[in-house]
C-alpha cells in the first residue's frame, strides 16, 4: 500500500515535470516564432545605394534648399533672358559670373567622390562582404557571422528609415545599420516594417543637431543671394544702367540712351550688348563711324554675336564699304540673324 502511494507520488511529480518541459519548448517555440530569421551576403551595389541613402536622410534640409536655390536662379536668369530681347544666348552666357556654373557642377561632383569611395570602402572591407544572419523580434536586431555578433536592443537606436531597397536603423547620425530588403521575402518586408515602427520610437534632437544643417542653410542661401546678385552681366548695376537704356533707345529717347550705355559700359566694360545698343543709338545720332567702333567692340568680346554683325553691316554699308557690309550681313545670317537675309536682297546685289 506504501509502496502504491510513493508510485502514485512520483507519476504525478512526473507528470508535473513532463508539462513544465512542454510550456517551456511551447515559450521558447512561440518566442522564436516572433523572431525573423533573414541571411544574405551585402553587395557592393547594396553598399552604394545604403551610403547615398544614408547621406540623403543626413543632409535632408540642405539637400531641399539646394535644389530650391536652383530652381530660383533659373527662373531668375530664364526672366532676366526674356527681358533682353536684343542680347543673344551666347552674349548673356559669356556674362555670367564663372563661379555661378559651380553651384551646377558641385553635386555631379559631390555624387562622383561618394560613389567612387564607396566603391572603395566596400573593396576594402572584408568583414561586410561574407554572409550574415539577421534575427529580427519586438526586443531587437541581432546580425551574426562567421566573425561577430552583435545584439542591438530597440532601445539603443534613435530612428529609422525605409527606401525602395533597404532598411536604415540608425543608432547615432554616424552609426547606421542596414538591413537590405532582397534578405527578405514580402511578407518578411512587413513584418520588419511593422517590428521597427513599434519598436523604435523616434528620439527628439538637441540644438547640437541642428547647428550643421543651419551651417548649411546660411552657405546655400548666400551662394543664391550671390548668384541673383551676379545675375546676367556679373555686375548688377551695370545690368540696371543697360535695361534701363534699352527702354529709352525703343522709345526713341537716344540721347537718354547713349548715356546710359555708357555708365553701363562703365560698371561693366565686358558687357557686349552694351556696346552693341550704344552704337545704335549712336547711328540714330548720325554717329555711323561710332557705331562702327561699337559694334566691333560688341563683335570682339562675343564673336557668336549675330545682332552686333547686323549693326556692322549698316556702318560699313552707311560709310561706303559695300563688301565689308555685306560679309558682315552674311555671318549675322550664318549665326541666325533673320533680319540679315533681307539686307543681303537689299544691299548685296
Amino acid at each position: 500500500m506504501l509502496y502504491q502511494q510513493y508510485y502514485f507520488l512520483w507519476h504525478i511529480l512526473s507528470l508535473y515535470l513532463s508539462l513544465k518541459k512542454i510550456r517551456g519548448n511551447c515559450i521558447q517555440t512561440c518566442v522564436m516564432s516572433n523572431t525573423i530569421e533573414i541571411s544574405g551576403q551585402i553587395t557592393r551595389k547594396d553598399f552604394i545605394r545604403f551610403s547615398f541613402v544614408a547621406l540623403r536622410k543626413k543632409l535632408f534640409l540642405p539637400i531641399m534648399l539646394y535644389v530650391v536655390g536652383v530652381l530660383i536662379l533659373i527662373v531668375f536668369y530664364a526672366v532676366s533672358f526674356f527681358e533682353l530681347p536684343s542680347q543673344n544666348i551666347g552674349t548673356m552666357v559669356k556674362q555670367i559670373d564663372p563661379t555661378i556654373y559651380s553651384v551646377f557642377v558641385f553635386p555631379v561632383v559631390f555624387c562622383f567622390i561618394i560613389y567612387f569611395s564607396s566603391r572603395y570602402a566596400f573593396s576594402r572591407d572584408t568583414l561586410i562582404r561574407k554572409k550574415r544572419t539577421y534575427l529580427i523580434n519586438e526586443e531587437g536586431i541581432s546580425c551574426v557571422n562567421e566573425n561577430s555578433n552583435s545584439r542591438i536592443p530597440w532601445q539603443d537606436a534613435q530612428e529609422w528609415m525605409e527606401s525602395k531597397q533597404l532598411f536604415l536603423v540608425f543608432l547615432s547620425s554616424r552609426n547606421v545599420f542596414p538591413i537590405p530588403k532582397h534578405f527578405m521575402n514580402a511578407d518578411e518586408v512587413d513584418k520588419v516594417r511593422d517590428i521597427l515602427k513599434t519598436g523604435i520610437v523616434k528620439k527628439k534632437k538637441g540644438i547640437s543637431a541642428w547647428i550643421r544643417p543651419m551651417i548649411y542653410a546660411v552657405i546655400i542661401i548666400g551662394a543664391v543671394w550671390y548668384g541673383i546678385e551676379s545675375a546676367g552681366n556679373g555686375n548688377g548695376k551695370a545690368r540696371q544702367y543697360y535695361e534701363e537704356g534699352y527702354k529709352k533707345d525703343l522709345a526713341g529717347d537716344y540721347k537718354g540712351a547713349l548715356e546710359l550705355f555708357n555708365k553701363a559700359i562703365k560698371e561693366d566694360p565686358t558687357m557686349a550688348a552694351a556696346y552693341n545698343n550704344r552704337g545704335y543709338a549712336k547711328a540714330m545720332l548720325h554717329n555711323i563711324t561710332g557705331q562702327l567702333e561699337d559694334c566691333s567692340k560688341a563683335i570682339a568680346l562675343d564673336s557668336n554675336y549675330a545682332n552686333a554683325y547686323l549693326g556692322l553691316g549698316y556702318a560699313k554699308y552707311s560709310l561706303g564699304d559695300s563688301t565689308g557690309a555685306c560679309e558682315a550681313f552674311q555671318k549675322a545670317v550664318a549665326l541666325g540673324d533673320k533680319d540679315a537675309k533681307a539686307q543681303i536682297g537689299k544691299y548685296c546685289k
